[in-house]
């Protein structure tokens, strides 16, 4: 049941409204056309009647307490059946007192005649029937709701706060985390033409706002909180200008499928690549794509740290870092994958942003057709590296850093210095040339003890063997420096096309060092010559059968320790 009245806030008049007393969701709720203001039952912190008027229940004040500070007074007049809804108050709140004004009387004084007093219109004919809303106070009233800090931490308002500096911005997001439970409520970060700022939001208001944001005046990134579980991402970029020969497109594949292996080898998860979401800011003088993993049962990494060990593992694994090697400025070489960005609060670009002054936006890799707006909002949710949501019981992918050390994450960084896994000595992995095998196993018993394979990978060109490397486990020993390095394998590159093998290094000292070739024996040219290998996409680990044979990288193989598979959730 609603009833009529007249509603003012504080001393600012708001108009006719209906009212209405939600027993069951302990509410009041004041309707104004297609607008509502809720007031809920911790809000209310009593109801007072002004003495001079009969106890009819046309009249009487919600004292409220929205914060600390926003403290509005909600004085309800002409309030129609005003007994019936003082009644439905009472009933719904029994425990917020109803209290007389208490303002001090003037006290007696002389008798005087009090001067006649003319009928207004409305107390004569009754209030009209339409309401008469005051635009301007009621945005005014919504925006001291929606700015007032107090209310954004309380819930009353939904998060959307800008700060100048990070660690205000942390702190006001555990207020918030500290007085409810909340899943949507994200730290962001955008640049002006001043300076860097900081945006704590509810995400489903950001991106209301953010999508209604001119595309030129995006520069926003999301900040990967320290300890926050997250997706695996990667940050791929290379200058086309220093890298002529470079396909960036093939290396992103070729990086797609080292993870789907990876995944699989570490936590047992198979993956395929509509399970990667691929965006890319591409141009002439640029290449740059954003590659995140969502697993298809859900799982995140403990954090962003973890998931930067989960690289370097995948780098010192299976990658060949020859193949992923590009050139910068000066001739100095990196990564195509940049290592820098797995650290404690980093700023990762959003989709549809674009850095400052740049007018490359982070777009889908792949052009679609026109897309309706849930669609949309459903995939910038997918983007985001931190997802958002109620809480659900996600399985957690662990990656622990070495005890010894923390990880060194930088752009330059070509392998880590951390080896996790080896095979059992005499049990490697065979590859389709046994015979190269065998030759590459008598190579590495200089220095030290043994070598085996640990891995191989094989590359073709034109659907033709070109390359297999072979990692190498239990011997180290580099013929760059005549020792054996402490911490770092060595591999063995097999070329076919000039008949020889090369000694290469995972170590950062030898990152550009490659062997004088040593020429095959001939029982492994005959074997090259004749060994016809299938290098379909069926030719995978077991279990990927699913992936696309898109990239020139056929066939990677893996074994953990005694043949096992490493790792796990």
């Amino acid at each position: 049941m609603s009833f009529h009245l007249r509603l003012a806030i504080d001393d600012e008049d708001v108009g006719l409204v209906d009212a209405e007393c939600n027993a069951a969701k302990k509410e009041v709720h004041f309707r104004m056309g297609d607008r509502v203001l809720v007031l809920l039952e911790h809000h209310i912190t009593s109801f007072v009647r002004p003495v001079s008027i009969s106890n009819d229940g046309s009249q009487f004040t919600i004292l409220t307490a929205l914060s600390q500070k926003v403290r509005p007074r909600f004085r309800c007049s002409y309030v129609a059946l005003g007994n019936a809804f003082a009644l439905q108050l009472q009933t719904a709140f029994p425990l917020i007192p109803w209290r007389l004004d208490d303002k001090p009387s003037r006290g007696l004084g002389p008798l005087r005649k009090r001067p006649r007093e003319e009928a207004s219109a409305p107390s004569f004919y009754g209030m009209p029937p339409v309401a008469r809303l005051n635009p301007s106070f009621e945005a005014e009233f919504q925006y001291r709701l929606q700015h007032s800090v107090e209310c954004q931490i309380e819930g009353t308002a939904k998060a959307y706060q800008v700060f100048g500096l990070q660690q205000p911005a942390i702190d006001f997001l555990h207020q918030i985390h500290a007085r409810r439970s909340i899943h949507n409520i994200k730290l962001f970060s955008f640049e002006t033409k001043v300076s860097r700022k900081f945006l704590v939001a509810d995400v489903d208001l950001f991106y209301d706002m953010y999508s209604q944001t001119p595309p030129n005046q995006r520069h926003v990134y999301e900040i990967i909180q320290e300890n926050s579980p997250c997706r695996l991402y990667f940050d791929l970029e290379f200058k086309p200008r220093w890298n002529p020969t470079v396909e960036g497109d093939s290396l992103v594949r070729h990086l797609k499928h080292l993870v789907v292996l990876q995944f699989y080898r570490k936590f047992g998860i198979k993956l395929s690549l509509a399970d990667f979401v691929d965006l890319a800011s591409t141009a002439s003088d640029k290449f740059s794509r954003h590659v995140l993993v969502l697993p298809p049962n859900g799982a995140l990494f403990a954090n962003n740290l973890e998931a930067g060990q989960f690289v370097n593992e995948l780098i010192d694994d299976v990658l060949d870092p020859e193949m992923f090697t590009v050139t910068g400025k000066d001739d100095t070489k990196s990564l195509f994958i940049d290592t820098g960005v797995y650290t404690r609060n980093r700023a990762f670009r959003l989709y549809l942003s674009s850095k400052y002054k740049s007018t490359r936006i982070l777009e889908r890799q792949l052009p679609t057709t026109a897309i309706d707006a849930a669609s949309e909002k459903a995939f910038f949710l997918q983007t985001l590296v931190c997802p958002v949501g109620g809480p659900s019981k996600v399985p957690l992918l662990r990656c622990p850093i070495p005890q010894h050390g923390k990880p060194q994450f930088s752009r330059n960084r070509m392998t880590t210095s951390h080896q996790t896994s080896s095979s059992a000595v005499g049990n490697g992995n065979t590859s389709p040339f046994p015979v190269l095998d065998a030759f590459v196993r008598s190579l590495a018993t200089q220095g030290g003890p043994q070598g085996d394979i640990r891995s191989w990978q094989l590359v073709d060109e034109a659907d033709t063997p070109a390359y297999l490397t072979f990692h190498m486990v239990n011997n180290r020993f580099c013929r760059n420096v005549g020792r054996a390095h402490k911490s770092n394998n060595v591999m063995y590159v097999v070329d076919f096309a000039r008949r020889h093998v090369y000694q290469k290094c995972h170590d950062p000292d030898c990152l550009h060092y490659k062997s004088p070739p040593m020429a095959l024996p001939p029982d492994c040219c005959d074997a090259m010559g004749t060994k016809k290998v299938a290098l379909s996409s069926d030719s995978l680990v077991e279990g990927f059968a699913e992936v696309d044979d898109v990239g020139r990288v056929q066939h990677i193989s893996m074994h953990g320790r005694d043949g096992t598979q490493d790792g796990g959730l």
